[in-house]
């Protein structure tokens, strides 16, 4: 029995016909889907880098970084919050008053903290060649203290460092994670406040403008 030209075209086509007709073979859904990701994340970050900071009124203080843009922290610009923790090294007791009447840096740390990790070594060994000019202080955030006490001993620091397990300066200084890193003029005011890992160069361009707006 003969069958119309319709009839015809609804006949189920073989396994080699049926494949042509597939729009796109599994790794070709998997590289759009990736596409579209990393489209997304880079979106996101251009967004989080120029509307979001620019909010806050960090736009034109962004310092490029050997590894991208670090961004400034809410805190730049402003009096440094009042504050007293245990000492971890150095004196029992360690509060604002230990930072005042002289350009200060301050670095909120964890051992934990890969991050950290990668720029402690460089923090140690630059406080040593500004010891006498600049006062450093390290402030170990949700810690345990036998673990941050081998932490300061491994990557050589010798500065003061205040204990804060229970992260008690959160709030005041609106912490959002670590590191994070401010420049303290010897007034109190924040000249910087850096959110991320410094390399050395961004740790000594800070550290010039520091001391140049503290003479």
């Amino acid at each position: 029995m003969s069958t119309t030209f319709k009839e015809r075209a609804s006949v189920v086509r073989g396994p080699e016909q049926t494949r042509t007709f597939l729009p796109h073979s599994p790794k070709k859904v998997l590289a759009m889907v990736l596409l579209v990701t990393a489209i997304f994340v880079v979106v996101f970050a251009v967004y989080l880098s120029t509307v979001v900071v620019k909010a806050h009124g960090a736009t034109n203080n962004l310092i490029a970084s050997e590894s991208g843009t670090t961004l400034t922290g809410p805190l730049q610009g402003k009096q440094l919050p009042n504050f007293s923790l245990a000492g971890l090294q150095g004196p029992a007791q360690i509060g604002s008053s230990f930072v005042a009447g002289k350009p200060a840096v301050i670095n909120f740390f964890a051992s934990w903290c890969t991050s950290c990790q990668a720029e402690m070594s460089t923090l140690a060994t630059t406080s040593k060649e500004f010891s006498s000019r600049v006062t450093f202080l390290g402030v170990d955030e949700n810690d345990v203290r036998s673990s941050a006490t081998k932490f300061l001993s491994k990557y050589g620091v010798t500065y003061p460092v205040a204990f804060d397990p229970k992260v008690s300066l959160q709030g005041a200084f609106k912490l959002v994670g670590l590191p994070t890193t401010l420049f303290v003029e010897p007034s109190g005011k924040i000249y910087r406040e850096i959110l991320g890992t410094m390399s050395k160069s961004v740790l000594m361009q800070n550290l010039k403008a520091l001391e140049k707006v503290s003479k």
